[in-house]
């Protein structure tokens, strides 16, 4: 994959300033003070498309290091150091200092998508308060480039603290359920809302209801609850959106 940079033209640079700043008694007002964000992660290709296992590439680097006799190490393309991108189905986020188990071969891949390469983390502005509106440009404020399943909730922190330094006040933070509703708090939530950031999330339908509990009380959602509490009340999320 190629990605191509260009300049802005005059005119479009003049269009996207007029839409953002309303310029009056010489002061600087903007139209829209808060920084709303959609993020998310986009698969970037390599040169080659071969490959290797995460899970046993040092033991094949010291067996090339032991090698006296260069000749004898099969011939071929050098693989980029990069990763198994899962096109489709669940997706995992290792955490710093974790090895990558992800594999194509494994039996429980079958009928998976990989792609070996390399993500980029993007952070795009849009305007939660009138969606489809054109109130100023849609423009990229944060961007990085990572390996896939690797440290994909740190990723989107970093991208939230880039966009928070550039003097807006922070809104809402949207992304998809791989991202709030997979990632524990700590890794996500909670270092997201230092901040500034508003998550805008949903829960996912196999987590709704009661999971769990702690000293007798019934986790639900995010919150605790007695357990003589009536189980309408507990199913209350899943009975709105449809599903018993």
């Amino acid at each position: 994959m190629v990605i191509e940079l260009r300049q802005p033209d005059a005119a479009a640079h003049r269009r996207a300033q007029r839409e953002l700043v309303d310029v009056r008694a010489g002061g600087d007002r903007r139209r829209y003070r808060k920084l709303d964000l959609s993020f998310d992660q986009t698969y970037v290709g390599t040169p080659t498309t071969r490959g290797f296992s995460h899970k046993t590439i040092k033991n094949k680097i010291a067996v090339e290091r032991s090698t006296n006799d260069f000749g004898k190490i099969s011939p071929g393309p050098v693989d980029a150091f990069a990763g198994w991108h899962v096109g489709n189905g669940e997706r995992t986020d290792y955490a710093r200092n974790e090895t990558d188990q992800t594999n194509p071969k494994d039996k429980g891949n079958a009928g998976k998508v990989f792609d070996w390469g390399w993500v980029a983390n993007l952070a795009v502005r849009v305007d939660s308060e009138a969606p489809g509106s054109r109130r100023f440009p849609t423009l990229v404020v944060a961007a990085s480039l990572s390996l896939p399943n690797r440290e994909v909730a740190e990723e989107a922190v970093d991208l939230l603290r880039s966009a928070a330094m550039l003097g807006m006040e922070p809104g809402v933070a949207d992304a998809d359920k791989q991202y709030w509703a997979n990632s524990v708090p700590g890794r996500l939530l909670k270092p997201a809302l230092e901040t500034g950031f508003t998550p805008s999330t949903e829960y996912r339908v196999d987590r709704l209801g009661v999971r769990g509990g702690q000293h007798g009380a019934l986790a639900v959602e995010g919150d605790m609850y007695c357990p003589s509490t009536e189980p309408e009340l507990l199913s209350d999320r899943r009975r709105s959106e449809g599903r018993h």
